[in-house]
């Protein structure tokens, strides 16, 4: 099934299978001449693989020391919808098929994108729409000679409900579209990324074969009387966290850790060393995907530690960590 990513704050209506002219607004959903449906400016994730649960919290309904056996459970909690998204990172959107890049939910510091967790999004996964999909995790694993993985977690206020389960024609300018959209020279692998900045002083760069960064956002619903979706979804904390596996490190950290005094940042690039961008809906500026994945000058190296056995190499891990609110 296509899955795809909607401009930010905004919300899709249900599909209308009557429709029978080409949208002209973004997120606007229309059908093309043969019927198909799809949706103009929607962002197609390269979804490796994808997991939807739906979790009712309830408990059960007891009346005079018995069970009311018409209605076993009550609702406790609201429904709680997650998306868990596996993706990877290309740079042959636009160019191949009309779709821009499904990155803009990455950056906090772009229009358009996820405002330091303050927006959401309207995910489609096949027919079945998630509107108001708060990003609550991401995650990016970086190894050499095989395609950057990012996860992603996203929490939908306003899932689908009672609907089937069906897929969804993305609609591409042609048959070849495919072919160039999968081209593997325009993944990003993990041997064409680089580490620069402070990260020099903690060690050796060209001994890092690993790097796992991810990016957490705490909540808070804000809900009315007589409402049982919120009205706000409050940011209360946003933590960066960068584990770096080498073959040693420079300096073993004090009692109170070690404190950074530069950025520490990821460079990302494909095979012709060109690095992803993200575009806003309108105009033409675009921001490279990787400047989100930076740790700024007074993060801490919060954990170090090392094992080697008996005629292997030594093998390192530091965390570096970062709040931001």
């Amino acid at each position: 099934m296509a899955i795809t990513i909607g401009k930010a704050n905004q919300e899709l209506e249900d599909w209308n299978f009557d429709y029978d002219y080409a949208p002209n607004e973004p997120n606007e959903i229309g059908s093309t001449p043969g019927g198909f449906n799809y949706i103009l400016g929607a962002r197609a994730l390269y979804a490796n693989s994808l997991s939807v649960s739906f979790d009712m919290a309830s408990e059960v309904n007891r009346k005079a020391g018995s069970v009311d056996v018409d209605q076993m459970y009550k609702q406790s909690e609201p429904l709680n919808c997650r998306l868990d998204v596996e993706y990877f990172i290309s740079n042959n959107h636009y160019q191949a098929s009309g779709f821009r890049d499904p990155y803009l939910f990455m950056r906090d510091d772009i229009r358009g994108g996820n405002g330091s967790g303050q927006n959401f999004f309207p995910i489609t996964v096949g027919r079945n729409i998630y509107n108001k999909c708060f990003l609550e995790n991401l995650t990016i694993d970086i190894k050499p000679f095989a395609p950057v993985v990012c996860r992603a977690s996203f929490r939908s206020t306003s899932p689908p409900s009672g609907k089937f389960l069906e897929g969804v024609h993305a609609a591409q300018r042609d048959a070849r579209t495919n072919n160039h959209l999968m081209n593997s020279d325009n993944f990003v692998y993990g041997h064409n990324c680089q580490l620069s900045g402070w990260i020099t002083n903690l060690t050796d760069v060209h001994s890092v074969y690993q790097l796992n960064y991810s990016r957490n956002y705490g909540r808070k619903d804000v809900y009315c009387l007589g409402e049982l979706v919120p009205k706000k979804s409050l940011v209360k904390t946003i933590e960066s966290t960068m584990i770096v596996k080498s073959t040693g490190f420079k300096d073993i950290i004090s009692s109170q850790g070690l404190r950074t005094s530069g950025d520490i940042a990821v460079i990302m690039k494909d095979c012709s060393g060109v690095r992803p961008q993200t575009n806003p809906i309108s105009g033409s500026l675009s921001y490279p995907v990787d400047e989100s994945m930076t740790m700024i000058s007074g993060s801490y190296v919060t954990s170090q530690r090392y094992s080697i056995a008996g005629g292997d190499a030594l093998e390192t891990e530091m965390i570096i960590s970062q709040a931001l609110l």
